[in-house]
């Protein structure tokens, strides 16, 4: 119990005045004000004895929490475009990472409030066009339905008070981003025979050369933290399709050989990332005694000189997308590398897709996985490169075959150092909302639409109607075609690049979206 009558009476007018000016105000915030304005400690239950005896104090307990929904139909659900890009940047879990490091949080507050907190301070200038106001951003329901989770309100203003508060946390952020966004056009693998073979960006095929389009570039920190887990062993080089014709062309045999590590020569001696000028990004030295690593690659059925004895074979086994409303049949087979190619048998494994269990195979994918990794949970996973395959591998010669896209980079580094000279959270938050933008229209959207400026392209594409659904393994957005001006073409272009990617959250999930007609009531 606090002690009423050692307080003077101008500190409990002043306890009065704030609660009756802003009747929401806690007695935990009103000690803090107190603190503030008369340099003096006060209890909450000393506060909430003076209300009481005003008749002022709220009645006892927690105040309901009023209900957010986070699934079901939306009226911007282009907005999860930005929301995927912004996981694709990394640019809420660098924020989020640079936080935790520089300041003490508190143990009450989780790293996925912070992360939350990051998604709405970038997300609200694009969601309303107009500078973050922190004192209303708590009760935008619009942003926390796109986050999908919205922290308590105590932790959220807690969390912007440390942003506030911590020394270079804007300077740190500049300089990390600087790195890790620069683009990423192809992977460059020497061998230790000095042969060499590609692999662009996107991870979308084996090339023999550097001539590799920029439409298939990605980020740095994207293409380095998926490698680094490859050599790991954390997870398999997932790649779309051979785009060669020959199944046993040059580039897939020592992409083959250099992976599975049987042949001393074939070993993988250097790895370097680079940009889409051949500008060397990142090199880095193989060891001699590297781990076999894993691996998986999509072909076509005409690419296999006995795809008649896939045909013959029964799939029994089924892998499901409930949420997308998609599903495979598939069998495991065993297939390996002729002698005469390899100087010795290389053993691999085949996963074969069917639409039913005994129509003819409808794509194969190729792996040295061992049997007992591929099972539902890890196909339902890996395979999502494989859905739709068709549409994928049109994509992929057309995209081999244009003109390169457009870099903003030089719009981008500017971005960044104005966000290097921002002042305030506010400014930051602009800043990184412009940044994430800059992305999209680069990246993402139809070439024709490049010289489209930013309140068409929201209007557009981003405040389309649709629907959002949140499993433990996706979360799933299908937007509806209501918006005149936008042709579908186009928003399906924006759907299967992001869908490529593959892009996860911090909780595992995976983006995924579509475009269909609204349900009729």
């Amino acid at each position: 119990m606090g002690v009423i009558y050692k307080l003077k009476p101008e500190i409990v007018a002043f306890i009065i005045l704030k609660k009756q000016s802003n009747p929401d105000l806690g007695c935990r915030a009103i000690a803090e004000e107190v603190k503030k304005k008369f340099n003096i400690y006060i209890s909450k239950s000393s506060v909430n004895n003076i209300l009481i005896k005003e008749a002022l104090s709220s009645s006892v307990g927690r105040k309901a929490k009023e209900h957010l929904t986070l699934e079901g139909k939306v009226d911007h659900a282009g907005f999860y475009f930005l929301q995927a890009l912004n996981y694709f940047l990394k640019l809420t879990p660098i924020a989020t990472e640079l936080l935790v490091n520089s300041v003490a949080i508190p143990r009450r507050i989780k790293k996925l409030d912070i992360e939350n907190v990051f998604d709405a301070l970038i997300l609200y200038r694009l969601l309303f066009n107009s500078t973050i106001d922190l004192s209303i951003c708590y009760d935008k329901k619009e942003i926390w339905t796109v986050i999908g989770r919205r922290p308590s309100k105590s932790n959220f203003y807690d969390i912007v008070h440390k942003i506030k508060n911590s020394q270079f946390f804007v300077k740190k952020l500049t300089e990390r981003l600087r790195s890790e966004l620069r683009l990423v056009s192809k992977i460059k693998f020497l061998l230790r025979d000095q042969k060499v073979f590609y692999i662009d960006g996107l991870l979308r095929s084996v090339w023999p050369d550097w001539f590799i389009s920029s439409n298939f570039i990605t980020t740095y920190c994207n293409i380095d933290s998926y490698i680094e887990s490859v050599f790991r062993r954390e997870r398999p080089l997932a790649i779309f399709m051979s785009q060669s014709t020959d199944l046993f062309s040059k580039e897939n045999i020592d992409f083959f050989l250099s992976f599975e590590n049987y042949l001393l020569e074939k070993k993988i001696s250097k790895l370097e990332l680079l940009d889409y000028e051949n500008d060397v990004i990142k090199s880095k030295e193989i060891p001699y005694n590297t781990e076999r690593l894993f691996f998986l690659i999509g072909f076509w059925p005409w690419q296999f000189y006995d795809i008649g004895e896939f045909n013959k074979k029964v799939a029994k086994e089924k892998i499901e997308w409930r949420n997308l409303g998609l599903s495979y049949y598939f069998s495991r087979e065993g297939f390996h590398i002729p002698q005469h190619i390899a100087g010795q048998i290389v053993r691999l494994n085949t996963i074969v897709l069917k639409d039913t269990p005994s129509s003819p195979a409808k794509l194969i994918v190729l792996t040295n996985m061992p049997s007992e990794y591929i099972n539902e949970k890890f196909l339902i996973k890996e395979l999502c490169n494989w859905v739709e395959a068709e549409k994928r591998y049109n994509d992929l010669l057309i995209r081999s075959k244009s003109k390169n896209i457009q870099i903003e980079e030089i719009r981008q580094l500017k971005i960044l150092d104005k966000l290097n000279s921002s002042n305030s959270v506010e400014e930051m938050c602009d800043y990184l909302s412009d940044l994430l933008f800059s992305f999209f229209r680069n990246l993402f959207i139809p070439s024709h639409c490049f010289d489209w400026n930013q309140l068409k392209i929201k209007d557009v594409f981003l405040r389309q109607k649709g629907s959002v659904l949140r499993t433990s393994k996706f979360s799933y957005c299908k937007l509806f075609i209501t918006n005149k001006l936008c042709e579908k073409t186009d928003l399906e272009y924006i759907v299967d690049r992001l869908n490529e990617l593959k892009i996860e959250d911090s909780s595992g999930r995976i983006f995924w979206f579509s475009v269909g007609e609204e349900p009729k009531i």
